[in-house]
Formats: C-alpha cells, structure tokens, sequence
C-alpha cells in the first residue's frame, strides 16, 4: 500500500507504491495483488505554476518520457488538476525500483505513488477510491488502455479486484503465500496486448 508523507515547510511529499502482480487467475485486467517489497518512490513539489512538470526519473535501465503527458506519473497529476481545477501545480521526481517491463507494474507504480504524494499536498485530501480514478489516465499511456489490475492493489494493498468504477478487497487466507520469479526478460504490457 502506498502511504505519502507529508513536509509542510517545503510543500513537497513523497510515496512508495509498491510492485504487483496483475491478471491473476481468471482476472485478466481486473484482479492482482501487492508486493510490498519492491517498488517505486516518487517526490511531488507543489509549484506556482498551473502545470505539471517530471524534472528527473533515476533508476531505469532505459530512458523514460519527461514529458508529463507521455509519463504515467504525469498524466494521472495532469487529470487530477484538471478535475480539481486546481490553480497550482506539481513537479516530481520518481526513483524507480521495478524492473521495465518486468511485469510488475512499474507504470503503475509511478503513477499511485505521484497520486498519493500529491494528495498529501492538497487542501482536501482525496480517498484512495478517488485517486484510483485518476490513475487510470496514468496507466492508459503505459498500456493503451485503462484497467486497473496493478493500480487497486498499490493503493489499498493485498489481492483487489478492480473495475472501471470501483476497487474490491478481496480476503485472502494467511496461509496463502505468493512467490515471484522474474527472469531476465522484458515484455511491454502494450506490446503483449497487441500480440
């Protein structure tokens, strides 16, 4: 689960969303868990400007978008501010921890954890079921689409089923454990969708 914390003083925050797990079972595009373990940090700065800016992605093994509409973390801050019509806007930073293209949400990652530090930093906070929403702007950029199998367990963590409109715990038995093996290939969600 991603938790943000915030630093008055300086107008910024930071969040760890952590990996996932997605399509899970019979839940292709709708269910997928947590892994705590592992996962992104992203710094959100609250700036003057009416705009929403990535000034650094450290940590990827290849070069990712600055552009904030072509980024996850950007697009997701740039449909909360639109929706919020906020007068002010974000700059951030995100420290990647999750492999590209490993198949463990490292998009989403970045776009829960900007979410979740950037609510830290609104006048009235939002519920995590409200975040949620954006980040489906987020993930669309990454994927083509919009489905929150990686993004409902970053932000409620455990195993969640997520539709387009909600996010559904869903129980799981303690003596249930998950084992993630990532080999040394990369897959891009956009590409395996097409194929």
């Amino acid at each position: 689960m991603s938790d943000g914390l915030k630093d008055s003083g300086l107008r910024e925050a930071r969040a760890f969303s952590p990996a996932s797990v997605a399509n899970v079972a019979v839940g292709f595009d709708l269910l997928g868990y947590a892994v705590p373990d592992v996962g992104d940090t992203v710094t959100v700065r609250r700036i003057d400007a009416p705009e929403v800016r990535i000034a650094a992605i450290r940590g990827a093994a290849v070069e990712l978008p600055l552009d904030a509409p072509s980024n996850t973390a950007g697009a997701a801050l740039i449909a909360l501010r639109q929706a919020l019509g906020l007068t002010y806007g974000f700059e951030v930073e995100i420290d990647k921890g999750i492999p590209l293209s490993s198949g463990m949400g490292g998009s989403a990652a970045s776009c829960v954890g900007a979410l979740v530090a950037a609510n830290a930093l609104l006048d009235v906070p939002l519920s995590r079921e409200q975040l949620y929403l954006y980040s489906l702007e987020g993930e669309a950029v990454a994927s083509g689409s919009r489905h929150g199998d990686n993004l409902g367990p970053m932000f409620l963590g455990g195993l969640v089923l997520s539709t387009l409109e909600r996010l559904v715990p869903v129980p799981v038995p303690a003596q249930w454990h998950s084992l993630l093996v990532h080999p040394d290939a990369l897959l891009e969600t956009r590409r395996a969708r097409a194929a």
